[in-house]
């Protein structure tokens, strides 16, 4: 789940591994609701206008995290911002993994694949360790 307060996020993960929600609190307006999708075989279908996020497991200890294969078409969604949550029940652990939350904006109607791969980014020539390919559609 992520808090939205202001322009400040704090990223906290629901305890489920089905599909969640992410309520955003911006001052002054209603709490919005931003669906978070955890299966790639799954497509997102989101309203032109909403936000939705992705949320997928990382480790950053190890040097790995998830960036972008390609770039997405941005006339159908947009990136926001993404971050990388601790699990709940790795926070006194070393080394322990979580999830990397990536919030975006459906812009337009059409379909777009977000593409992502996971890698030690100073590692070049070298294949992903993990892959993943979302489907957007958007109406």
């Amino acid at each position: 789940m992520v808090m939205m307060t202001g322009a400040q996020e704090t990223p906290t993960l629901t305890a489920t591994n089905s599909g969640a929600s992410v309520r955003s609190m911006a001052a002054n307006s209603a709490a919005e609701r931003i669906e978070e999708y955890l299966n790639p075989g799954e497509p997102i279908r989101v309203t032109a206008g909403r936000k939705f996020s992705i949320s997928i497991a990382a480790n950053p200890t190890t040097g790995y995290g998830w960036q972008l294969a390609k770039p997405m078409d941005e006339t159908v969604a947009v990136l926001i911002t993404n971050s990388y949550v601790q699990d709940q029940t790795d926070m006194l652990r070393v080394g322990g993994g979580g999830h990397e939350v990536w919030i975006f904006k459906a812009i337009g109607q059409g379909q777009a694949a977000i593409s992502l791969k996971y890698v030690r980014p100073w590692e070049k020539d070298v294949a992903p360790a993990r892959t993943n390919v979302f489907t957007v559609i958007v109406k």
